[in-house]
C-alpha cells in the first residue's frame, strides 16, 4: 500500500490582536488523553486541501484530505494566556482508531511518534488549522472517525461561557442564541465547529440511573449496556446489536418464566418520543439468566436496507429495553420492580457512511453500493458473501464489464483478480471486457503500477488483506485486425487430345490438359493437381502459389497416357487442389471430367474379306 506523507497547512483567516503574542511560537501537538470534563476542545472536519500544501494532494492519484480544526474558538476561550504547545490530539470512538492509524503512518514516514508541529511563521490572524490526512491514512480509516479526533486544550480557561444554538445552526462560531456557561451542561458540551456533545459521539450505549423512588425487596431488570458491532456502517449493511441487561435488585422470577426485551431504532443522538421508536427485534430472557447480580446478553440484527428511514451520511441511535412489553406506555412492565425508570439503556449511537463522491475519473470504486450516474459492475464473492455484498466497480460509461466468480467468460478479454492472502477464496475471479475493447486491465496486489491509472479496490471490512490492491488500466487504440484470407480455386476447362490419330485405340495415347484460376486471395502453399482416369488417381503435379496468385490462369498438362485396353466409354478427371490442403469457400468446382472413347481394332480376318 502506498504511503502518503502527512503534511499541514493554515489557512489564514481572523484573529483577534489580543492573542498575537503567543501565536509567534512553535507548538508541537502530539496525542495525548483529554479528561471527560473540564477540558474545551473542537471536532476536525475533512475538507479538501488548500492548494500547495506541501505536497497534500487531491487528484486522480491520491486523494489526501486537510482535517481542520476552528482553533480561534479554543484561543477566544483560553484568553489573554493562550499557549499553542499546550494543545492535544484525542481521539473519541471510532477517532481513536483513525488517530493511531494516522500517527503511526506519520512515525513510519517522519520517525517520530508526534503528529505534525503546528507551524507558522506568523500566528496572528489564525482562524482554522489544517492537518494533511494522507491517502495512506484514509484507507485504514473512515473519513467518519477522522471527524471524531478533536484537538483539545491542556491549561486554564479563561470563560466557559460561549453563544448557544437557536435556530438550528450547526457551526457554533455562527451561534445566535443567549450565552451560557458549556462547563455545567449535560454531557460536558464545550465548544465544537458540529455543535456535538462529548457523549454525542457514536460509540456503545451506557445504563440509565434511576428517576423513580425504588422499592424494596423486588428484582430490577435494568438495561445495562448495548454495543454495535459497526458504528460507521453502509446503508446495504446489516449489524450486530447486543443488549446487556443485569438484576441490580434482591428479588427474583420464577425459574419458568421470562423477560421480554425489545430493541428500539430512531433518528438522531438522542432519544425521540417513544411513540416514535421503531422495534426492529425481541427477544425472551428465561428468568434463571437473571438471579439477583447477575448480566446477560441478548442479540438482534438490523438490517439497515429494510429501515426506510436510514440514509446515507446520516445519524442514528439504537436503544435496549428489558421487561418491555409494550412499545409505548410500557408502565410497570410485566413484573414489579425496584424500579421501572431503568429498563432502557442510553443510545447507542451510528452514523451510516456518506454515498460515494461524484468522481470524472474512468472508474470509481465503491464500499456502498451502485454510484448514482455510473454503469457499476458488481463485485462479489460467494465464498465471502458477509463482505462483499454491496462492492461495485463504476465507469463513466458502458464498456461492456462482466465479472466473473467462477473463471474467466468465453471469448471475453479476462484479467485475474487474486488476493494471495486470501487464496482459497479468491483464486477464479475474473473482470472481463469484450475481445474488441481498447481497455487493458491490469491487477495489482502491491499498489499501484507505474505508468497506468489505477483504482484502489478496498473492501472495509477486511482492511489488512484489501488494503493495497489497485486495479490499472492502459488505453490502446487498435485498428481491427484484417479479415482472414479466403481461398477459392476453380477448374477453368480441361482438354483432351489423341496422339497422331483421329480416334483412340486400345493400343493408343492421349493427353489431357486444365486450366485452372484463382478466384481468391493469395495461396499460402503450392497446389496439387489430381489426374485420374475412371476414378484411379493416375499422376499427380504440382502448381507454384506464386504462379498463381489472385485471379491468375495456370495451365498443366499431363502427356501420353496409355488408353484403357478396353474398348467403349471411359471417364478421364482433373482437379485442382487434389489433395485438399487449401480451406475454400467453394470446394465444388474443384473438377471437371471429359469421356475417352476407346475404338476396338477391327479383326484381320473381316478386312480380308473386303477385298474378295
Amino acid at each position: 500500500m502506498r504511503t502518503m506523507v502527512l503534511t499541514f497547512f493554515v489557512l489564514i483567516l481572523f484573529f483577534s490582536e489580543s492573542f498575537a503574542a503567543n501565536w509567534f511560537r512553535q507548538g508541537k501537538v502530539t496525542e495525548k488523553e483529554m479528561p471527560e470534563t473540564g477540558k474545551i476542545f473542537v471536532f476536525g472536519n475533512l475538507v479538501l486541501p488548500p492548494p500547495n500544501d506541501n505536497n497534500c494532494q487531491a487528484n486522480e492519484s491520491r486523494s489526501d484530505r486537510a482535517l481542520a480544526f476552528k482553533i480561534s474558538i479554543i484561543a477566544s476561550l483560553v484568553g489573554d494566556s493562550f499557549d499553542v504547545n499546550k494543545l492535544y490530539f484525542d481521539g473519541k470512538s471510532t477517532g481513536e482508531w483513525a488517530l493511531n492509524m494516522w500517527q503511526s503512518i506519520w512515525k513510519y514516514k517522519e520517525g517520530s511518534s508526534d503528529i505534525p508541529p503546528l507551524i507558522s511563521y506568523n500566528w496572528q490572524g489564525m482562524d482554522y488549522v489544517n492537518f494533511c490526512v494522507g491517502d495512506g491514512a484514509r484507507k485504514l480509516a473512515t473519513d467518519k472517525s477522522f471527524k471524531n479526533i478533536v484537538l483539545w486544550y491542556d491549561g486554564p480557561v479563561q470563560t466557559t461561557f460561549h453563544p448557544s444554538p437557536i435556530s438550528g445552526e450547526t457551526d457554533s462560531s455562527k451561534y445566535t442564541g443567549f450565552p451560557v456557561d458549556v462547563s455545567k451542561v449535560d454531557g460536558s458540551l464545550k465548544v465544537s465547529n458540529t455543535g456535538q456533545r462529548l457523549s454525542d459521539v457514536v460509540g456503545f450505549g451506557a445504563g440509565t440511573a434511576p428517576t423513580d423512588s425504588k422499592t424494596p425487596g423486588l428484582p430490577n431488570f435494568i438495561g445495562n449496556k448495548i454495543e454495535l458491532s459497526d458504528y460507521n456502517p453502509k446503508k446495504t449493511d446489516s449489524i450486530k446489536v447486543r443488549g446487556q441487561s443485569k438484576n441490580t435488585g434482591t428479588g427474583k422470577i420464577a425459574s419458568d418464566k421470562k423477560i421480554e426485551s425489545r430493541f428500539y431504532l430512531s433518528k438522531g443522538y438522542k432519544e425521540d418520543a417513544h411513540s416514535e421508536w421503531i422495534r426492529f427485534d425481541r427477544e425472551q430472557t428465561k428468568g434463571p439468566n437473571l438471579e439477583p447480580g447477575e448480566t446477560h446478553w441478548e442479540e438482534a440484527k438490523l438490517k439497515l436496507w429494510e429501515h426506510g428511514i436510514i440514509q446515507p451520511g446520516e445519524t442514528y441511535n439504537i436503544v435496549y429495553c428489558i421487561d418491555r412489553i409494550k412499545d409505548s406506555d410500557n408502565g410497570d412492565g410485566q413484573y414489579p420492580e425496584e424500579h421501572k425508570s431503568d429498563n432502557c439503556t442510553k443510545e447507542a449511537v451510528f452514523t451510516v457512511a456518506s454515498a460515494p463522491e461524484p468522481s470524472n475519473q474512468k472508474f470509481a470504486w465503491s464500499s456502498a453500493g451502485p454510484i448514482v450516474g455510473r454503469v457499476c459492475t458488481q463485485i462479489s464473492e460467494p465464498a465471502d458473501s458477509y463482505s462483499w455484498t454491496d462492492n461495485f466497480f463504476c465507469a463513466d460509461s458502458n464498456y461492456g464489464i462482466v465479472w466473473s466468480s467462477n473463471g474467466p467468460i468465453a471469448n471475453m478479454r479476462c484479467t485475474q483478480v487474486i488476493e494471495s492472502a486470501d487464496p482459497h477464496s479468491w483464486n477464479n475471479n475474473y473482470l472481463c471486457v469484450p475481445n474488441t475493447s481498447n481497455i487493458y486491465f491490469s491487477w495489482s496486489s502491491a499498489g499501484p503500477i507505474d505508468n497506468q491509472a489505477c483504482t484502489q479496490w478496498f473492501e472495509g471490512a477486511d482492511p489488512y488483506t484489501w488494503n493495497d490492491n489497485y486495479l490499472c488500466y492502459q488505453i490502446r487504440e487498435t485498428v481491427p485486425p484484417a479479415p482472414p484470407p479466403t481461398y477459392n480455386l476453380s477448374v477453368n476447362n480441361i482438354m483432351l487430345n489423341i496422339i497422331n490419330r483421329d480416334k483412340l485405340w486400345e493400343d493408343g495415347f492421349f493427353d489431357l490438359a486444365i486450366t485452372a484460376v484463382n478466384l481468391g486471395n493469395n495461396l499460402p502453399s503450392n497446389v496439387s493437381v489430381g489426374y485420374y482416369l475412371d476414378e484411379v488417381l493416375i499422376a499427380t503435379h504440382t502448381m507454384n502459389a506464386s504462379n498463381l496468385t489472385n485471379n491468375a490462369y495456370r495451365s498443366d498438362a499431363l502427356f501420353d497416357i496409355p488408353a484403357p485396353l478396353t474398348s467403349g466409354e471411359h471417364t478421364a478427371k482433373i482437379c485442382i487442389d487434389s489433395s485438399n490442403v487449401i480451406p475454400e469457400t467453394n470446394e465444388s468446382d474443384n473438377c471437371q471430367s471429359i469421356k475417352v472413347e476407346v475404338e476396338k481394332h477391327v479383326n484381320p480376318a473381316v478386312i480380308m474379306q473386303l477385298f474378295n
